[in-house]
């Protein structure tokens, strides 16, 4: 226990170091790329009851809500520093650094040591997404930090974390729903196809989901009101045709955020997947795909690195650290 404490505590601070611009070099909120920063700024410094009706960024409550009383005990004492940026720097600074945690016993469920396994959560924090989305004034370290958890708890056979953990995902983040359903739909499918019988953990992530989309209803309720809870969850429009979906969801792979999110671990990624366990690769398929459709849906355009990578960055960087020991095991020799 003493050593998970000591390695959260370099992960954390490793994140703050990371996401210390966010604190007085620029402000996330007048940055097209991370405007959405404003609004969790806003709901910080007021409260989401008082910001008003600014659509789906509102109910997205569990990183301001940890960071509202960040910000009241550090306003006024950090000098220079932007208190609202900076009380979301702490709380998204532990998410990564709860995340890079659980990347370590992923690590070692795939039968890598400790280095490997500490190689692949450095790799998570040195990640693209890290420092320019998840440490910039927005919620989606808490989404990365779910997904993380969901996945382990699945590969470490812990299958009654997962309410929980799909509760935690409904206060985080809507998308973190569907993605938890990929997640642990192409776990079981997997395990299915293999003949290998896991009712009891398929009922548990089925009513898992459930209970995120609740807690999804119940957040925008207890915020918005009844007439909120029942509106749709998500900014994108319901009445796009078919084919500029279509167009969007082939164009992401294409597009910049891909290339900055994937193209310095997946080389790595794809010379080891095939070590890793079959239910694995059922999951991080399924998530990539959710993943795909949802941006493409959605138009995120340039900003799909994000849930792209929240959903597999996990199990890319373990196979790419397994690489890469490997590789310098060989030279060494």
């Amino acid at each position: 226990m003493r050593n998970r404490i000591v390695l959260f505590a370099l992960f954390w601070m490793i994140g703050l170091s990371l996401g210390y611009p966010t604190l007085n070099r620029y402000a996330p909120g007048e940055t097209s790329s991370v405007s959405d920063a404003r609004y969790y700024a806003d709901i910080v410094e007021r409260g989401p009851e008082a910001v008003g009706d600014i659509g789906h960024w509102r109910y997205r409550a569990l990183v301001p809500a940890l960071a509202r009383p960040v910000f009241t005990l550090i306003k006024g004492h950090i000098g220079s520093w932007e208190p609202r940026y900076g009380a979301l720097l702490v709380v998204n600074a532990a998410f990564c650094a709860g995340a890079a945690l659980i990347v370590l016993d992923l690590g070692a469920l795939a039968g890598a040591g400790t280095a490997t396994a500490l190689i692949a959560a450095l790799l998570l924090l040195g990640s693209f997404n890290t420092p320019n989305f998840y440490l910039s004034g927005l919620v989606d370290s808490s989404e990365l930090f779910v997904l993380t958890a969901a996945f382990w708890a699945l590969a470490s056979g812990r299958f009654a974390l997962l309410p929980v953990i799909g509760v935690l995902g409904g206060v985080a983040k809507e998308s973190t729903v569907p993605f938890m359903a990929a997640l642990t739909g192409g776990w079981f499918l997997v395990e299915l196809l293999r003949r290998r019988p896991f009712l009891r953990g398929s009922v548990i992530a089925v009513a898992s989901v459930g209970l995120g989309l609740a807690t999804v209803l119940a957040v925008r309720h207890l915020i918005g009101g009844q007439a909120n809870a029942l509106a749709g969850v998500s900014g994108a429009p319901l009445d796009r045709p078919l084919s500029s979906i279509l167009h969007d969801i082939l164009a992401v792979p294409l597009g910049r955020s891909f290339l900055y999110s994937f193209a310095g671990i997946l080389p790595f990624s794809l010379f080891s997947l095939k070590r890793l366990p079959a239910p694995w690769l059922g999951a991080l398929a399924s998530a990539l795909l959710a993943a795909l459709v949802l941006a493409g849906w959605a138009g995120l355009g340039d900003n799909a690195g994000r849930p792209l990578f929240s959903t597999t960055g996990a199990i890319l960087v373990v196979a790419a650290a397994l690489t890469l020991t490997r590789w310098l095991k060989d030279e060494a020799r």
